[in-house]
C-alpha cells in the first residue's frame, strides 16, 4: 500500500499543472483506503462553484448541485463555527441530529453509501475546498488505518488546493491582461456576482459601474442595470458545479451620459477554456463604446448583442432603417398588435424606452456585419 501513498502523492502535486488529474487522485486514494466514492468540491462561502466526482458519486452531485440541495446544506455552517484542521469522521464532527436533517447524508444513504470521512479547508481567496470519501453502507465505518492514511495525506492535499487557487488567480490576471492589451475593458466576476478581479481600463470606468457592498457592482443607468442583474442572476444560475455554464452571452445597452458615449456591457460565462478547478470566476465583464456608425447592423448581430429572436432581431433591423411598425407589420405579414409585441420585447432586452431611443442605439453600434435595410 505504500506505493499506492507515493502514487497519491506525487499526482497530488501533478494536477495544480494539469487539474484534469484529480479524478485520477480520488480514484487511488479510494482503493487505498477502501472507500466505495469520493469527491472534490470547491464553495465560494456556502454557494458550490465546481466540483469533480468519481463515478458513484458523480450523478448525486450533479443533484446536488443542479437541483439547488446545497441550498439546505448545513454542512458549511457548521464547518464555519466550528473550523477543523485534518481528516474527521463525519458522523463524529457534524453529529447525529445534524446527519439525520442532511439532504446529502439521506441521498447518499439512499444508494447505499454510508461511512463518510472528510476535510474542509478555507483558502486566502475566501473559497473553501471540501473532501469527501464514502463507504458502503454494508461495510460499516472506516478502520483506524484508513483514517491514519487520510491523516497523511492532509498536508499535501491543503497544500496543493492551496498552489492550485494561487495559480488560477494569476492566469485571471493574466486573461484580464490580454484584454488590457487589446483595450478592452474588462473583469471577472465569482459567485452572487462579487467582483474578483479587474483590468486599469475596467477600474477607469467610474462613471459607469457603482460599487456596491460585499464587492458588488451595479451599472449607473436604472433600466441598463435593471437588465444587467437579470441577466447576471441567470448566467451564475445556469452554471454547473463542475464549471459547465450555459452558452448564453449577453450585451446590455448603456445610453450616453455627460461624462461618458454609449457603451455596451457584455456578460460572457466562463467554461472550461476560461477557468480551472481552484478558479473563482464564473461570469467575465467587457465594455464596448458605441460610436455614430450611420450603419445598421445586421439580423445576426443584433440577436447575438441583445439576445433578440429572428424576428425581433428583423424587426429591429427595419426601425433602425427608418420604417415605422405598421410598415414592419405589412412588410413581415404579421399584425401590428404582433409587432408591438416584439418591439415591447426589444424594448426589455436592449433597455431602450422608445422607439427613437433604440434607433438612436442601434445606428450607433458596432460597424462589423453591418448592413442597409433593403
Amino acid at each position: 500500500m505504500e506505493h499506492l501513498e507515493r502514487d497519491v502523492r506525487e499526482r497530488i502535486y501533478d494536477a495544480v499543472f494539469e487539474p484534469d488529474l484529480w479524478l485520477d487522485i480520488l480514484t487511488v486514494t479510494e482503493a487505498l483506503s477502501g472507500a466505495a466514492s469520493s469527491s472534490l468540491i470547491v464553495f465560494d462561502a456556502t454557494n458550490p462553484l465546481r466540483f469533480v466526482s468519481t463515478p458513484r458519486s458523480r450523478p448525486l452531485m450533479e443533484r446536488f448541485v443542479g437541483e439547488g440541495l446545497w441550498r439546505d446544506n448545513r454542512r458549511m455552517l457548521h464547518y464555519q463555527a466550528n473550523p477543523i484542521t485534518g481528516f474527521v469522521r463525519a458522523d463524529e464532527y457534524f453529529g447525529a441530529g445534524l446527519l439525520a436533517a442532511d439532504i446529502p447524508h439521506r441521498l447518499w444513504a439512499e444508494h447505499g453509501l454510508g461511512a463518510q470521512v472528510g476535510t474542509i479547508i478555507a483558502m486566502p481567496t475566501g473559497q473553501v475546498v471540501a473532501l469527501a470519501f464514502e463507504r458502503w453502507l454494508a461495510d460499516g465505518p472506516f478502520p483506524s488505518g484508513a483514517l491514519a492514511t487520510f491523516q497523511r495525506l492532509y498536508a499535501d492535499f491543503a497544500r496543493a488546493c492551496l498552489i492550485g487557487t494561487r495559480m488560477a488567480t494569476v492566469k485571471e490576471r493574466e486573461r484580464l491582461d490580454a484584454l488590457t492589451a487589446l483595450g478592452i475593458p474588462a473583469a471577472i466576476l465569482g459567485a452572487g456576482g462579487r467582483l474578483r478581479a479587474a483590468n486599469a481600463d475596467f477600474e477607469a470606468l467610474r462613471s459607469l459601474f457603482v460599487p456596491l457592498a460585499y464587492d458588488g457592482l451595479a451599472i449607473n443607468d436604472r433600466a441598463a442595470d435593471t437588465i444587467y442583474r437579470a441577466s447576471l442572476q441567470d448566467l451564475l444560475a445556469a452554471g454547473g458545479g463542475d464549471g459547465t455554464p450555459t452558452p448564453t452571452v449577453r450585451s446590455i445597452a448603456v445610453p450616453v451620459a455627460d461624462d461618458r458615449p454609449p457603451m455596451l456591457v457584455h456578460l460572457m460565462p466562463l467554461g472550461r477554456v476560461g477557468l480551472d478547478l481552484f478558479s473563482s470566476g464564473r461570469v467575465l465583464v467587457a465594455v464596448s463604446p458605441l460610436s455614430a456608425s450611420g450603419l445598421v447592423p445586421s439580423p445576426t448581430l443584433l440577436s447575438g448583442l441583445f439576445d433578440l429572436t429572428p424576428a425581433e432581431a428583423r424587426l429591429a433591423r427595419f426601425l433602425a432603417g427608418g420604417g415605422s411598425v405598421k410598415a414592419a407589420a405589412a412588410s413581415f405579414a404579421v399584425t401590428e398588435k404582433t409587432a408591438r409585441t416584439y418591439l415591447e420585447r426589444i424594448f426589455r432586452k436592449t433597455g431602450a424606452t422608445s422607439q427613437a431611443q433604440l434607433v438612436a442605439l442601434l445606428n450607433s453600434g458596432p460597424a462589423s456585419g453591418v448592413s442597409t435595410p433593403d
